[in-house]
C-alpha cells in the first residue's frame, strides 16, 4: 500500500476540540468512520490503532 500524503493547512481549519476519556481495561471506541484528524495521546496502559 502506497503511503498517503495528507495536506492540511491551517487556513482551512475552522474547528477544534479537545476532550479527555478514559477506557476500563478492554474497552473499545469503534469501529466508526471518520471524516475528521484526530490526535490521540496515550496517558498509560496500551492501544492497537487501525485505520483502514
Amino acid at each position: 500500500m502506497m503511503p498517503v500524503s495528507l495536506s492540511l493547512s491551517f487556513d482551512s481549519l475552522r474547528h477544534a476540540y479537545a476532550g479527555s476519556i478514559v477506557y476500563p481495561p478492554g474497552g473499545r471506541y469503534g469501529p466508526r468512520i471518520q471524516q475528521d484528524i484526530q490526535l490521540v495521546l496515550l496517558y498509560t496502559g496500551e492501544m492497537t490503532v487501525t485505520i483502514d
